[in-house]
């Protein structure tokens, strides 16, 4: 009953749940229901109910004893478990490990800052943010960032943020950028593109294109692109033509040999990448008639590669575009996170650095585009 009675006490019966989180079946059987508000987060509602005190009417002087240990053990085993277990008490721990936010030892101040960004403590946002840029070593720069992005409703954090989409290391302007459109930032503009992909489209210093593939798929452009004129682009046996076109405004004429009753299409398109983006993808149709080559999304992506491969992508202050699929960034995040010696890193990279990564869709270093079938 005690072990029933903790869990209860950490999670309580939610809307909607129609039964208590524990349920003692026998003096050795306690059957546990997931909170609906758990259900996309199983693994972290596992690790605290394996964390949780018994010891219920103690909570903070049992957080005060976590904290004394980790201050006089820093490690990051301590660190992590340390967490762990100050969520698992809940709210009552805030007041402990609050101290702990601008901590000169990095390991149990990152600690903290885990424990107060998951439990939502708005204290904790302002410390968060220094974390993100400032940094706690580099793998600490991304988790504050995560942690702020699963944080409630708060403009401190889009506008904290925000300056982090010019960092100069392309995970942490990726990492920033994610945040922003999970959380709903209207700086990050964009959206589903008929159904087969999202575009996000913010400023930025560090012009860059970004393609996922997993999941919905997702480009994300950084900075004010568009096609650089004059233009002759001629791809997949001079079926996709690009031009310049005759007419004023910045627009490029475009001619495409659909392999079905489209026949030839003639068509034309704004220099403004995001524009262009959607009109390689849209299909025409009566609630949208809008033109469209209705191509698909790694065909879409295959079209920007060639286009940033014969440097027709130009940012409008002249600076190089980069361009990134979801395997280079990866790379990168694994070198950056070997090379970064300040703390250890997280728990789920460790064994990143024995993956080999194939190309999931797009090969950089050899683009193709093949033929339609």
């Amino acid at each position: 009953m005690e072990i029933q009675t903790a869990i209860n006490r950490r999670f309580p019966e939610e809307s909607g749940q129609g039964t208590l989180t524990a349920r003692a079946m026998n003096d050795e059987l306690i059957d546990i229901t997931v909170p609906p508000s758990w259900s996309d987060n199983v693994d972290n509602f596992m690790n605290l109910m394996l964390h949780i005190n018994l010891r219920t009417k103690n909570a903070e002087k049992n957080a005060l004893d976590i904290k004394r240990l980790l201050v006089a053990d820093p490690s990051a085993k301590n660190a992590d478990a340390a967490s762990w277990r100050w969520q698992a008490i809940g709210d009552r721990s805030l007041p402990v490990i609050r101290e702990l936010y601008d901590f000169s030892d990095d390991l149990p101040r990152l600690a903290a800052l885990r424990t107060g960004g998951r439990l939502g403590d708005p204290i904790v946002i302002e410390h968060l943010l220094d974390a993100a840029i400032n940094g706690i070593g580099f793998s600490g720069r991304l988790e504050a960032i995560d942690l702020l992005k699963d944080m409630p409703i708060d403009p401190r954090i889009e506008l904290g943020l925000r300056p982090l989409l010019n960092d100069e290391t392309l995970e942490i302007r990726l990492r920033a950028a994610e945040s922003l459109i999970e959380r709903g930032d209207y700086t990050m503009k964009g959206g589903v593109v008929d159904k087969k992909f999202e575009l996000f489209v913010t400023e930025s210093d560090y012009p860059l294109i970004y393609c996922t593939q997993a999941g919905l798929p997702r480009i994300i452009v950084l900075g004010d692109l568009k096609i650089q004129n004059p233009i002759m682009f001629d791809t997949w046996s001079h079926r996709l033509i690009i031009k310049e076109s005759q007419e004023e405004g910045d627009l490029i004429d475009i001619r495409y040999l659909a392999k079905d009753n489209r026949g030839i299409m003639e068509e034309q398109s704004s220099t403004t990448l995001p524009s262009f983006i959607c009109f390689l993808a849209h299909k025409p149709i009566p609630e949208s008639p809008s033109m469209g080559l209705n191509l698909s999304y790694s065909r879409t992506v295959g079209v920007l590669h060639s286009l940033w491969r014969e440097e027709y992508l130009l940012a409008t202050d002249d600076k190089r575009v980069d361009f990134k699929a979801q395997q280079d960034r990866l790379l990168a995040a694994i070198n950056q996170l070997t090379t970064s010696t300040r703390i250890k890193p997280r728990k789920n990279f460790d064994d990143m650095t024995e993956v080999d990564v194939p190309s999931q869709f797009l090969n950089i270093k050899q683009p193709r585009i093949d033929e339609e079938d």
